[in-house]
């Protein structure tokens, strides 16, 4: 019985003590400063609690701040559910708003209290067929509105090997510049599609090969095709 109360008394013990720190804890957010229970370190809220001023805050601390996980309820009525860092909206959350009077839920990834734009998902480019092609590249050069086709036959940009059998242009305008194929004026995205053939190595005989591609970004880009 003896250790059963001593036990207890620890307990109590202890609670208190927290609920003293607690008390005395500082929170370094000025719209939190009044009321805080929880978890302290030094001085400073640190860990579990819940922080009340002019805003509230329940959730984790470090070092006065916001930290990791917690709710913020703002005194406007705006509420964010997520990560925080250093007093900051860093990380997944959710942000419970009005936009032009309606409730509004935004969830996404927050850095520095910023909402960060949603990736773009959409490739760059595709290459849909290769028959007959040793290897090939599409990197974009720069900004603009242009696409620069090459031709290479072994290791050698060199179009005059290239017999084409049908072509297709989704947009744009096409000249051939320095042994080059130039698209112009394009309305993005381009589709391009090659039907031709080329003699093949160490002998007479010709293959038959295609190559197709889509660039979906506007841009400035080359394309190489290798054989």
């Amino acid at each position: 019985m003896n250790k059963k109360i001593l036990i207890i008394a620890l307990i109590c013990c202890v609670s208190l003590k927290i609920m003293a720190q607690g008390s005395d804890c500082k929170v370094l957010v000025p719209d939190l400063t009044g009321k805080y229970t929880g978890e302290c370190k030094n001085g400073l809220a640190h860990g579990k609690g819940t922080a009340e001023g002019k805003d509230k805050y329940v959730g984790n601390f470090k070092k006065g701040l916001p930290h990791k996980e917690g709710i913020y309820y703002y005194n406007t009525g705006e509420i964010f559910d997520g990560n925080w860092r250093n007093g900051m909206k860093n990380g997944v959350g959710k942000l419970s708003t009005k936009i032009k009077g309606k409730d509004t839920t935004i969830v996404g990834v927050w850095k520095d209290d910023k909402l960060q734009p949603k990736e773009d998902k959409t490739p760059k480019y595709e290459i849909l067929n290769s028959v007959g092609v040793l290897n090939s590249s599409i990197r974009k050069t720069g900004e603009g509105n242009k696409v620069v086709i090459k031709f290479y036959y072994s290791g050698i940009a060199e179009l005059g090997k290239f017999t084409f059998t049908a072509n297709f242009y989704s947009t744009g305008t096409q000249e051939i510049v320095n042994n080059d194929i130039v698209c112009q004026a394009i309305t993005f995205p381009l589709h391009v599609k090659y039907s031709y053939t080329v003699p093949e190595k160490f002998g007479y005989a010709t293959q038959y090969d295609d190559f197709e591609f889509i660039i979906y970004q506007p841009g400035q880009w080359e394309v190489q095709i290798r054989h």
